[in-house]
């Protein structure tokens, strides 16, 4: 990571963050662990602040129990179950805080904004730890089964993982809109329902002369017919691709928050009706021949069934969010990108 040098820089970096969060915190101290992940190359760091002043360090913290670094075995991390780390690995360094501006030792510098810190001039977020996230929490557990019944007025019952996973937590296939196979690569030059990888030439689900492949009248089809639903095809008869009303109801009638299952993050819903859980693993998106995260952090997107609501027919609708945001949102995205498939019963 690069290390912000210009006092100047980082004063008005702070002024944008504090314009941007919806409070200003203002404390001259810091406490407990925030914690680096990235979703690139899973590089991991972790901050524990012991006290007024002094922060402890953690590099290379790791996920896998088995590992060694130059023959040193890793042992347990203090304060993250399932997280593991190399003492060779480990420094203190003293820290300052001024007007929300941290600085550890001599160089490294962040920005505080409410409960994350802004490492260095490309945005990198640092999260605190929530002790909610413990995997061995058992209120983090989602409810059994192959489906649950979360009380919803509409009767809906959604499946417990995505499709092509064998557990809540695992990621599971992606699927471009409209497709009913995973593939490698994922961009409009593969995708089926357009002519010559060209996305205003399509050639199903269309309703405007705009995107139509030439010479083609629109069909005006807004929902998935059953032949290129995903969830229909892979998992038989009972199941399909929710409708974003389906989506939308389930965001309106759990409660979230941001958890770690089993060592995978993702989002958790309760039931405002009758207490049951469901989960959602941060499984990002497939485009073109690699998974990718968002920028701010680990992410989840989920198709809908549903063309987007706009007068755009390259885009459908989906069922998303990211750490950060404490509910999932009603996203749209382009069809050609592979996402995951939650299914519902029909």
């Amino acid at each position: 990571m690069k290390h912000i040098k210009s006092i100047k820089h980082i004063i008005m970096m702070a002024f944008a963050i504090s314009m941007l969060s919806l409070s200003s915190c203002k404390d001259d101290s810091l406490s407990g662990l925030y914690y680096y992940e990235s979703t690139s190359t899973g590089e991991r760091a972790a901050f524990n602040f012991i006290n007024d002043n002094t922060v402890e360090v953690y590099y290379g913290v790791t996920r896998n129990s088995n590992e060694t670094y130059h023959g040193e075995k890793i042992q347990p991390f203090p304060l993250c179950s399932g997280w593991y780390y190399w003492s060779g690995n480990k420094r203190t360094y003293s820290y300052t805080i001024t007007d929300d501006v941290v600085v550890i030792g001599d160089d490294i510098v962040m920005v505080k904004s409410g409960n994350t810190l802004i490492y260095d001039n490309l945005g990198v977020v640092l999260y605190k730890w929530d002790e909610n996230e413990s995997p061995n929490d058992e209120d983090n557990t989602p409810t059994p089964g192959e489906y649950v019944d979360l009380g919803l007025s509409s009767g809906t019952l959604w499946a417990t993982k995505n499709v092509g996973a064998n557990k809540p937590e695992d990621y599971g296939d992606y699927f471009a809109w409209g497709e009913i196979t995973p593939k490698q690569y994922y961009d409009w030059s593969t995708y089926k329902w357009c002519e010559d990888g060209e996305e205003d030439w399509l050639t199903k689900y269309c309703r405007s002369i705009t995107y139509c492949c030439y010479g083609k009248k629109p069909d005006n089809k807004t929902e998935l017919d059953l032949s290129d639903d995903a969830a229909y095809k892979n998992m038989g008869s009972k199941w399909q691709m929710p409708t974003t009303s389906q989506q939308d109801e389930l965001r309106n009638s759990c409660s979230w928050k941001w958890v770690t299952y089993n060592n995978v993050i993702g989002i958790l819903g309760t039931s405002n009706y009758n207490g049951k859980k469901i989960f959602f693993p941060a499984a990002g998106s497939y485009y073109k021949d690699q998974i990718v995260h968002m920028d701010v952090g680990p992410d989840f997107c989920t198709w809908s069934r549903n063309l987007n609501d706009y007068n755009d027919d390259r885009v459908a609708k989906t069922f998303s969010g990211f750490k950060g945001l404490s509910i999932p949102i009603d996203g749209r995205q382009k069809r050609c990108e592979g996402k995951s498939v939650r299914a519902v019963r029909r």
